[in-house]
């Protein structure tokens, strides 16, 4: 079974673990989902993350209409 984590500071320790994630945009009826390298911004009251999109392509456009992803 898996569990969500809370804590912000065990999902940084966890996160700094992975080369890797799996990004979930929304995508008319079914999710969009991209592997994708990321990088941890420095915030200590949120965890930033970015990512690499490349040009106005159709990661850019789905995030642009619902900034709201699953990783």
């Amino acid at each position: 079974m898996s569990e969500t984590v809370v804590d912000l500071k065990q999902l940084r320790e966890m996160l700094h673990h992975f080369d890797t994630l799996h990004i979930a945009f929304q995508d008319d009826e079914y999710p969009y989902i991209v592997p994708m390298n990321f990088g941890i911004g420095d915030d200590k009251d949120k965890i930033v993350l970015y990512i690499y999109t490349p040009g106005e392509r159709k990661m850019t456009r789905l995030i642009k209409e619902n900034p709201h992803v699953g990783i």
